[in-house]
């Protein structure tokens, strides 16, 4: 079966009726009317509303859906995407951008509209299977050079053009103070209640243990990550496109062409927020070593990006390691809030949070 755009692939297909008000508590606000949807991709493809089908509904999140329609007695296939969350509403501006500069590694988006209702994306199906699918070292090697070369590519593209793009709004030493009160005020009485913070991961839930004073280490750690990001800062790094949610189901090869996807969360800023998610992936993914291949996912990252000498390079990936959690956290809440998410378990921060102190640690300087 064909990748169809979706985050990981989920199959809601056994849902089969488009999702009405309230249904399953998935959809916070009044989902888009399907007889509206099928009217709007049959303007867009100009043919009648009666002869668009629907498919399968691949995602049903919060405030979103993606499905699958497809023309009658046609192989004609589209994907519609729907978003009622501001926050995220941009993100068509990012998709036309991303077009412009690297439209082989990117999908393509046919038509959008943003009104009331929301943001409505119609996207051409990028039929092919996940990097997380093929499962091997080889695939997150052609996602490091991807994912550089598109960062190369929108990074000059950035330059010449002046759309009202997503960037990011606070710099690291601010965004742990905001973690840091979000823990204090949020997430400490309910860690200390249950003795730890619940993460959620695949329909699984695990307790973690988090120390008590996990505040007080992160309130520690302060001085020295202001100083990682002023070193940073030196180095004049070029703005330039930060998916933000960078992983194995979301890059697709499709007739030995790769292409990334999924770049509704992605936000202008310093490039190497791809250091983190790569180098979580090569780390925690059991299939991404092989012998057999010369170069690291990390060393192809950096012996594709150009920017600097490599030298630089690879004290700015030590760097992204480093502070690479607590952008990701911040991120994290940020959408939390956005989605108006209730009842939460603060087990993804307090993962990350745990991992960072465990690193920085280790750091000798």
């Amino acid at each position: 079966m064909p990748i169809l755009l979706t985050k990981n692939n989920i199959n809601w297909s056994s849902l089969k009726d488009w999702p009405q008000d309230g249904q399953g508590g998935h959809f916070n606000t009044t989902p888009p009317q399907l007889e509206h949807v099928r009217s709007w991709i049959a303007d867009t493809l100009s043919v009648m509303p009666q002869d668009i089908l629907l498919t399968e509904i691949f995602a049903l999140r919060p405030s979103s859906v993606t499905a699958s329609f497809q023309i009658a007695n046609t192989q004609t296939r589209v994907i519609f995407k729907a978003n009622r969350v501001p926050l995220f509403f941009k993100s068509a501006h990012v998709h036309l951008q991303l077009q412009e500069c690297c439209p082989q590694a990117v999908p393509k988006l046919i038509h959008h509209q943003i009104d009331t209702s929301g943001l409505w994306m119609l996207f051409d199906p990028i039929i092919g299977k996940s990097v997380q699918d093929l499962g091997n070292h080889s695939g997150l090697i052609q996602m490091a050079k991807t994912i550089a070369n598109i960062q190369i590519a929108f990074a000059k593209h950035l330059k010449s053009q002046t759309a009202d793009l997503p960037r990011f709004q606070h710099q690291i030493p601010e965004m742990l103070d905001f973690l840091v009160k979000r823990i204090q005020d949020c997430y400490l009485p309910l860690w200390t209640k249950q003795g730890g913070a619940i993460l959620k991961r695949r329909q699984k839930e695990r307790l973690i243990k988090i120390s008590s004073n996990v505040v007080q280490q992160l309130k520690s750690a302060s001085q020295k990550i202001t100083s990682w990001t002023t070193e940073l800062q030196a180095g004049n790094w070029p703005d330039s496109i930060c998916h933000t949610d960078l992983h194995p189901g979301n890059a697709i090869l499709e007739n030995n062409n790769l292409r990334i996807i999924d770049w509704d969360q992605s936000v202008v800023g310093f490039p190497f927020d791809a250091i983190y998610w790569l180098d979580t992936i090569a780390t925690e993914e059991k299939w991404s070593k092989d012998e057999t291949e010369t170069l690291s996912v990390k060393e192809t990252y950096l012996k594709t990006i150009p920017w600097n000498s490599y030298e630089d390079r690879l004290r700015a990936w030590e760097l992204g390691e480093r502070i690479g959690r607590i952008n990701a956290c911040y991120e994290s809440e940020i959408r939390n809030d956005a989605l108006h998410r209730k009842n939460r378990q603060g087990g993804n921060i307090a993962s990350l949070l745990i991992n960072a102190l465990a690193h920085w640690n280790t750091i000798q300087e």
